[in-house]
């Protein structure tokens, strides 16, 4: 069974988005196209169909499997999805155990909530957002994750919480203002890489249990604090504050 999906562009100046599914392989993309969103879901089973909201303000696209009888074990969904880089959003997507990609590459997001169960998958910011994103919050449970381009979200504040697994975050692009921002990443026991530019102004800050560090080419500014090559307390800094279990870090440069 097959929903197309096709909503058209809004009036409003910024309309709020959510998404929402449960096990799933995702495919969100950009496209720079009148309708706010277009795509399909693919569902195989006839107590999945999907549910759209569409008002002028406001547009969710769900696939809710809370208060269905019987078992949705193994029952997976296919959602391929397009997003207008033309219009303003306010994006949140809540999602259960899937593999995906979400290519955020160019779309204007003034924030970005993202909170899934165990999962698989890509977040991409090849292009820059043309909006300031005031919030990025992510939340995961036990997953396998790789954040890129960060910093083309141009974000002021990163909120990234992950359960026992395996993630990185490269924070590729440029700080886009003059004001310094902040990534607060809290995690489980894990395997946690950092990539950031070599000419970014970085602090990391390391809290929580005992961690075994590859510093690179970071060097060792304070007690359990690293800093790059290009750290100059008077100019705009990425302030990274990791909070994590027992687990290994490495810190690299791009």
């Amino acid at each position: 069974m097959v929903e197309e999906i096709a909503i058209a562009a809004k009036s409003a100046d910024t309309v709020r988005m959510d998404l929402r599914f449960g096990a799933a392989e995702f495919r969100l993309r950009p496209a720079n196209m009148s309708p706010l969103a277009e795509g399909q879901i693919v569902y195989y089973d006839h107590r999945l169909v999907p549910e759209i909201i569409d008002d002028n303000n406001y547009v969710k696209i769900s696939q809710e499997t809370s208060g269905i009888a019987g078992s949705l074990d193994n029952v997976k969904t296919e959602w391929n999805l397009n997003l207008s880089t033309r219009q303003v959003l306010d994006l949140s997507i809540s999602a259960g155990a899937f593999d995906g990609e979400f290519d955020f590459s160019g779309l204007q997001l003034t924030s970005l909530s993202m909170a899934t169960g165990a999962a698989e998958g890509k977040v991409i910011f090849n292009k820059r957002n043309p909006q300031k994103m005031r919030r990025f919050d992510f939340s995961t449970g036990a997953s396998s994750f790789k954040l890129s381009g960060l910093l083309n979200a141009d974000f002021e504040h990163l909120d990234f919480k992950g359960g026992a697994g395996s993630y990185t975050l490269d924070f590729g692009g440029s700080l886009q203002h003059d004001d310094s921002v902040q990534a607060d990443i809290s995690v489980g026991v894990c395997d946690l890489t950092i990539i950031v530019p070599h000419d970014v102004s970085t602090r990391v800050v390391m809290k929580g249990a005992l961690t075994s560090v590859s510093p690179g080419s970071f060097l060792v500014a304070g007690s359990r604090e690293y800093v790059n090559g290009a750290y100059n307390s008077a100019k705009p800094t990425l302030e990274i504050i990791i909070n994590m279990s027992v687990g290994s870090l490495d810190l690299k440069e791009s």
